[in-house]
């Protein structure tokens, strides 16, 4: 089930709510590091997420809102949602001609408007995109 925008924002404000109350005051979290070399803390590090991960009943009620805000592939595809690899500088001007305009392009293959700009600049100084403006090839 595909949840709102609104929902979506509940969900993340609840994980950082949890963050801040219960995982900046962990004991666990918060033994003291000092005097470790690089190689040490890094196994600690490790530890600390594995022990959070697996153990931590803060840090599984964690995973369990995260996996909420996950849309699994299978119902992303069918739902017609396509990914960022599916978009390519054909498809685009096919999107285009069928009279999308590039918040609905975003939308549909799930990126962002940077991810789209940065595509479409790219596109362009490699020569494999035209300017399409209003029906009109600029």
């Amino acid at each position: 089930m595909e949840l709102s925008r609104r929902e979506k924002r509940a969900i993340r404000l609840q994980i950082c709510h949890i963050l801040d109350e219960h995982c900046g005051n962990c004991d666990f979290i918060n033994q003291p590091a000092k005097g470790l070399t690089v190689a040490e803390w890094n196994k600690v590090r490790n530890d600390l997420q594995r022990y959070c991960n697996t153990e931590c009943l803060i840090g599984k009620k964690m995973q369990e809102l995260n996996n909420r805000l996950l849309v699994p592939k299978e119902e992303s595809k069918s739902k017609g949602i396509g990914t960022k690899n599916d978009l390519t500088p054909e498809v685009y001007m096919q999107e285009k001609h069928r009279g999308l305009k590039d918040w609905q392009v975003m939308v549909k293959y799930n990126m962002s408007s940077s991810a789209l700009y940065s595509r479409k600049r790219k596109w362009r100084e490699q020569g494999l995109l035209i300017k399409y403006r209003q029906g009109v090839e600029v």
